[in-house]
């Protein structure tokens, strides 16, 4: 097997035997550094034998060469500065303490079901949740390997089918990938059942920790997509300009807090539009503007990370006195309606959804989408943009159902929703914009706007 020091890791030499190593994420100082370590840590810069350096600092004392050599190699290990490589894949540790040379397992193994295999940069490369190592695969040897071990195989049955590799290579490929959990036994443990892939790889790349990914608001796109409005324009529509209500004394909000609930039916007599605007005026306006590293930022009722707001609102519109059926979008910094289409097939398959979602034979009068346009947050944020989205929603989300509770009005999220059929109701790219969460409105069955 060859080591290497971390592409990142560089070594300078701070006085007479002190050497300090260093990566973005960690500084290692050594001190009493041998001339034989030091020459160690520069020969790493390449990849070298672990075999072939182990004999060299071994010869120049048999009885404590071996045991200096992997005192200092630990110390790298531990601090997460050596890359393992083996005929089939290049290991490199993702998190301090982690990456590990073990035994073969015993027993037929495989590839675990979190790992991900993916394109970076020129490279394929493996990644899993449960890992401690980010596998490059080496050509189509190491890519043929991973999908060899989709079935479980024993080390006999690897030999027959790499013969063009010593049994040793071999041993050694599946030693680094077992060690460092990217291999697994045919029965699945217990602690991870519970997990969907796309929820534990989310998971795992959404916080700090078990990756060496650049994180949070680090502007990595700031020269390549230019700043966006903080609100959406609506040039070739007219805006419906809704009625700003009164600021009036309201229920105690902890009166509030008790009485919020998912109402799932609505009343015979649907909400009006004077409901609908007090609703979004409290729940969604813009407040106020700012401007902050050269792009627009505003204030809502709501809290956003980093206060990009990239979350928009379009409605559904099947049942409200005084507006028209049809699709909207809702302006918050002027409070007003942008219509955008008419009522046509696609709105209706997104009712059904939410109808199927909430588990009613009825649609809701008007149903609430909130889109994402995504830009706005991965123009700063890495690793965590996504997982900042969906915080968003939260926020809204109970936002909109303290403001539905306050006015008496029938609120419920919906856990789901189709996103191509958003795409296709207001003419967005998938990439670009489109649903991350729906929201159901309408009036309370036997309220005073029933009467």
């Amino acid at each position: 097997m060859q080591i290497q020091l971390h592409p990142d890791a560089k070594v300078t030499k701070e006085g007479e035997n002190v050497v300090k190593v260093t990566s973005p994420h960690v500084t290692l100082t050594l001190d009493q550094v041998p001339d034989e370590i030091q020459r160690l840590l520069l020969a790493l810069t390449e990849f070298q034998e672990e075999s072939q350096l182990l004999a060299e600092f071994s010869s120049l004392d048999p009885c404590l060469g071996a045991s200096i050599f992997y005192y200092y190699l630990g110390l790298l290990e531990e601090h997460n500065f050596l890359v393992y490589k083996t005929a089939f894949i290049q290991a490199i540790g993702t998190h301090p303490n982690e990456l590990r040379v073990g035994k073969i397992p015993q027993g037929p193994f495989q590839i675990g079901r979190y790992v991900v295999c993916r394109r970076e940069n020129e490279d394929w490369i493996a990644e899993s949740p449960l890992a401690s190592v980010k596998c490059i695969l080496h050509a189509a040897e190491g890519v043929e390997l991973f999908f060899t071990l989709a079935k479980a195989h024993t080390i006999e049955d690897l030999c027959k089918r790499f013969p063009q590799f010593s049994k040793e290579a071999l041993k050694e490929t599946v030693a680094l990938l077992w060690a460092n959990k990217m291999l697994s036994e045919e029965k699945e443990h217990a602690s991870t059942a519970h997990w969907e892939p796309h929820d534990l790889y989310f998971h795992f790349r959404s916080r700090i920790g078990r990756h060496q990914y650049p994180y949070g608001g680090t502007f990595h796109l700031k020269d390549q997509i230019p700043p966006s409005p903080c609100t959406k324009e609506c040039l070739e529509r007219p805006l419906m300009q809704l009625q700003k209500p009164e600021f009036k004394k309201q229920a105690c909000f902890f009166d509030v807090l008790e009485r919020r609930k998912s109402v799932r039916k609505h009343g015979e007599k649907p909400l009006s539009l004077e409901q609908l605007s007090e609703f979004l005026f409290f729940s969604s306006r813009i407040k106020g503007k700012m401007t902050a590293h050269g792009e627009e930022l505003s204030l809502r009722p709501y809290p956003a990370g980093g206060a990009r707001y990239e979350l928009e609102i379009n409605l559904i519109v099947h049942q409200c006195c005084g507006l028209e059926r049809g699709v909207y979008h809702y302006h918050p910094l002027q409070h007003a309606l942008c219509r955008v289409s008419e009522f046509n097939e696609t709105a209706e398959l997104l009712l059904k959804d939410a109808c199927i979602s909430t588990a009613t034979d009825t649609f809701p009068q008007v149903l609430i989408i909130l889109s994402a346009r995504f830009h706005r947050v991965y123009r700063k944020y890495q690793s965590m943009a996504y997982a900042v989205i969906l915080k968003n929603v939260g926020s809204l989300v109970q936002t909109m159902y303290l403001t539905a509770s306050a006015l008496d009005l029938a609120p419920c999220a919906i856990g789901g929703g189709n996103s191509d059929h958003f795409c296709q109701l207001v003419g967005t790219d998938y990439l670009e914009e489109t649903s991350v969460g729906e929201f159901m409105l309408g009036s309370i069955p036997g309220t005073a706007t029933e009467k």
